[in-house]
């Protein structure tokens, strides 16, 4: 797939994604792994964490954090004081939303990472021939001397999945293409990885190149959440009309 961007424009779009796209770390007894990802959002005055509903799905969400932005993983801030929501149809309605309740956390993570906004998300029905999904999948991180080190950040560039899926289609589902192997922005095919631990991720349309001011915000909005694929064929979306349902969902809610 022919993305027309420029080496400096791409560098551009990385930035940003790996400003936004959160590793979720899941502290187990005898270490730590890559258990799903999320983005922050502010939204109607609210901090939230948004995810895939399964990644919340019978765990401790207490032993759930966010590592500090950089190479290492080594420091990780938990959620402390948060209020967790996530559909108990996952197969379904695989959407989780997490309100961000403790002051600490919210001060360290502002620190380093972006919360979004309504403006980086599109517009309802928003539809488009090309999709960027980005994340560390577990399979490309490394867990040694009591630190987690992802590779580079791993952007698909795709587009839409146009064939049967054998587990249907749901009401709110996009499915994207994703093949066992896949040409890099320098034009190399490469193998790709399986996506275990990206799931949560935020899925965004790469709108036509426009004239003028270029930011990668004005260029990229969110379509939805990634919550499961298939090697060699699809990625499965929940789009943002369902996740905007669950956000709803939330409000008003006890804590």
């Amino acid at each position: 797939m022919s993305f027309e961007y420029s080496r400096q424009e791409l560098a551009s779009i990385e930035r940003f994604l790996a400003a936004c796209t959160v590793p979720l770390i899941y502290k187990l007894d005898e270490g730590a792994q890559v258990h799903g990802t999320g983005t922050f959002f502010q939204l109607d005055g609210r901090p939230l964490l948004i995810t895939a509903g399964h990644v919340l799905k019978d765990v401790n969400v207490e032993r759930i954090g966010v590592p500090d932005r950089g190479a290492a993983l080594s420091e990780i801030s938990y959620l402390g004081h948060a209020q967790v929501h996530y559909t108990r149809d996952t197969d379904a309605f695989d959407i989780g939303v997490i309100e961000l309740k403790d002051e600490d956390f919210l001060r360290q993570v502002r620190a380093g990472w972006q919360f979004l906004g309504q403006s980086n998300i599109a517009q309802r029905g928003t539809k488009s021939d090309q999709y960027v999904v980005a994340g560390y999948p577990k399979e490309t991180v490394t867990y040694r001397d009591a630190t987690l080190t992802p590779s580079s950040l791993i952007q698909v560039y795709t587009g839409p999945y146009e064939e049967d899926a054998e587990s249907g289609r749901g009401e709110f589902d996009l499915l994207l293409r994703y093949g066992r192997d896949a040409e890099n922005l320098a034009g190399e095919r490469k193998p790709t990885p399986r996506l275990g631990g990206v799931s949560g991720a935020a899925v965004y349309s790469v709108l036509p190149r426009q004239e003028g001011v270029w930011a990668p915000e004005t260029l990229m909005k969110i379509v939805g959440i990634q919550v499961a694929s298939l090697h060699g064929q699809y990625i499965r979306v929940k789009t943002w009309d369902l996740v905007s349902r669950v956000v709803a969902l939330t409000q008003g809610r006890p804590t």
